[in-house]
């Protein structure tokens, strides 16, 4: 979505590599665990690559989640 979400600017997303937008469309379900799983393999890819990574947005739980791990069951 690009109304009313704080998103990044395209042209600033061009200059520096952001990830996690988009992901879905807004009527399909993207809970914690899917969040987990797609940073998670993106943090893996980047530091394959060397590259650092700022994790940022969402809420403390998505964070927390990613961060601390959070036992997470099937979706």
């Amino acid at each position: 979505m690009d109304i009313g979400t704080g998103k990044v600017a395209r042209a600033d997303r061009e200059r520096l590599p952001h990830f996690g937008l988009d992901l879905v469309d807004p009527d399909e379900p993207f809970g914690v665990t899917d969040f987990v799983r797609h940073a998670l393999e993106t943090l893996a890819a980047c530091s394959s690559a060397g590259r650092p990574v700022i994790l940022v947005g969402g809420t403390g739980l998505y964070l927390r989640a990613v961060g601390r791990g959070l036992p997470i069951g099937e979706t």
